[in-house]
Parts: C-alpha cells; sequence; structure tokens
C-alpha cells in the first residue's frame, strides 16, 4: 500500500510502503507538526511587536497575550504526544528512519516551543518591578529554559547540515544566551534581596559580592557573543533583530546591576578569598528549582 494520505504531494520525498497503521500514524504525526509549525510562523509579527516594545516597562502586552494564546494549545498539543511516545511511534513500523518521524524530531520540535513559551513568559515577568517571588519565579523558569536550549543544541548539531538545520542551530545558541543571561540577572536580583534583607539570608556579604561580580562578567561575555554571531542574508529576519535586541534588553534591565557589582567587586576583591563557586554556570547549577512550570502549565492545560 502506497502512502496516499495527508502528505500526497510529498509521495515521492517519503516514498512510504506500509500498512494502514503506519499510514494513520505518519498522518496523526505530521497533522500535529504542521499545525504547530503553521501557527507559530503567523506569529512573527507578534514577536517583532514584543521585541520593538519591550524595552519599557509598558510592554507590548497585546501582543504578549496572542504570543501565549496560540502557543500554549500548540505547546501542550505537542506535550501530549510527546507523553504519548510509546503509544504512537510503534505504529510507524520502520518509517521511524524518516528524519522527521524520528522520536528526537518530534523532541526537538516541542523543545522549541518551550522555548519560545519560556522567553514570552520571561518578557512579561520582567515588565513592572519585580518582587522577591516575581525574581524566584524567573530564575527558575530561566534555568529550565538554559536547559532545553542546551538540549536543542545537541539536537541540531547532529542533524544533517542544510538551511533549516543552520537556522535552528543558530536559534538555539542565540535562546542559550538569552536565557543564560536572564538566568545570571534574576540571580544577582535574588543575592541583593538577599543582602537588603528581603529574602532568607544563606550567604554572606563577600559570596554575593563574588557571586555577582562572577555573574555580571558572563553577562557582558554572553551579550558580546550574541552581536559576533553572522547571520547570513537569506536568513529569518528575527534573527537580525534578536541580535539587536539582546543588547539593548541588557542594558535597560541588567547594565545598572552588572555595573555596580563589577564596581563593588573592584573595591573589595583584595578581602575577598576561598570562595567555592568558580564560574556562573556554578552558581546557576547551584540554584534549586522546585517544579518546571512549563510542564506544569500544558499538564494543566491537557
Amino acid at each position: 500500500m502506497y502512502y496516499s494520505g495527508f502528505l500526497k504531494n510529498n509521495k515521492m520525498i517519503l516514498n512510504l510502503e506500509d500498512d494502514a497503521e503506519c499510514l494513520f500514524s505518519v498522518d496523526l504525526i505530521y497533522l500535529r507538526y504542521a499545525l504547530a509549525l503553521n501557527a507559530l510562523s503567523t506569529l512573527n509579527p507578534s514577536f517583532t511587536l514584543v521585541r520593538k516594545r519591550v524595552l519599557n516597562t509598558e510592554v507590548d502586552m497585546g501582543s504578549v497575550k496572542v504570543i501565549i494564546d496560540r502557543i500554549l494549545p500548540l505547546g501542550a498539543m505537542l506535550h501530549r504526544l510527546v507523553k504519548g511516545e510509546h503509544l504512537v511511534w510503534p505504529g510507524l513500523n520502520t518509517c521511524n528512519r524518516i528524519f522527521e518521524l524520528n522520536h528526537k524530531t518530534l523532541k526537538a520540535l516541542y523543545v522549541l516551543f518551550r522555548m519560545n513559551f519560556a522567553s514570552v513568559l520571561i518578557i512579561k515577568s520582567m515588565a513592572g518591578l519585580l518582587s522577591p517571588e516575581k525574581i524566584v519565579f524567573l530564575v527558575q523558569l530561566a534555568k529550565y529554559a538554559v536547559a532545553d536550549a542546551e538540549e536543542s543544541i545537541k539536537f541540531w548539531e547532529s542533524a544533517e547540515e542544510n538551511s533549516t538545520q543552520k537556522e535552528m542551530l543558530l536559534h538555539s545558541c542565540m535562546s542559550l544566551n538569552f536565557f543564560k543571561i536572564v538566568a545570571y540577572y534574576a540571580v544577582i536580583r535574588c543575592n541583593l534581596f538577599e543582602k537588603d534583607g528581603l529574602m532568607v539570608k544563606k550567604k554572606d556579604y563577600n559570596q554575593i559580592i563574588w557571586e555577582n561580580h562572577l555573574l555580571s562578567e558572563e553577562i557582558e561575555k554572553l551579550t558580546k557573543d550574541v552581536t559576533g554571531y553572522e547571520i547570513d542574508s537569506d536568513m529569518n529576519k528575527c534573527f537580525k533583530e534578536n541580535q539587536m535586541f539582546l543588547p539593548d534588553f541588557v542594558n535597560f534591565y541588567a547594565k545598572y546591576y552588572t555595573d555596580d557589582a563589577i564596581k563593588s567587586y573592584g573595591f573589595l576583591k583584595d578581602s575577598i578569598t576561598d570562595q567555592i563557586m568558580k564560574s556562573a554556570d556554578e552558581i546557576l547549577n547551584y540554584v534549586a528549582c522546585t517544579s518546571d512550570f512549563i510542564s506544569k502549565v500544558y499538564d494543566k492545560f491537557s
């Protein structure tokens, strides 16, 4: 039985010859991919508006709402597909050899939606004043997003090189920088809240000065890395927008705190010794995460 389902125009590419269960499974997966990716492409104007207006406490909440309203149900749909993978994928028989039908490709698409959802939640959370409760939420959200971006990079690094692979790898790398910057910024703010007695005190003064110095220097480095990425002229315009957006984002939200942290360390560095943490990544890894907010939202929505 030759494939004659949803992907009729692509049957020469897939060249499937299998039973009815296999054909149904192919359609089930591809229809969900098509729905998710088509909806994501229609959100480009909304993402552009958010990038343009985010450098203001008056964040474009209308565009943020549009993005969340579209991404949430689609991300939840992929979340259900991931959870039901053990039921769906056996029906593919040998067709899982096709790149798009490999379960790893599903996970990469799911991670992409998690990353996009996280980025919008971060923008929404950073609008206005940041309370201790909101900053704790932000650091945990960003830490999970860092793990998602690292997973996405591993997948696209191992994929066959083509224009899609290049764009997705660059997107993943830029996202990783953004999420790390947000996570490091959030830890700096947590440390300052702790120093000011607004959070439970777990670190001494010297440790806070040392950690904020390491985190601030890494934020500066990651920002420079993004501006140095080479972006081909035929790539989606979002890459150029992100390359311009990130330094402005850091200047608007983080620079006051990073400059102060580096200056404070300069005054006290001779008296700060024997610190356990040696890098920004070590500091972030030490942060306890109580739950994966995005997975909880998807579970509830499902």
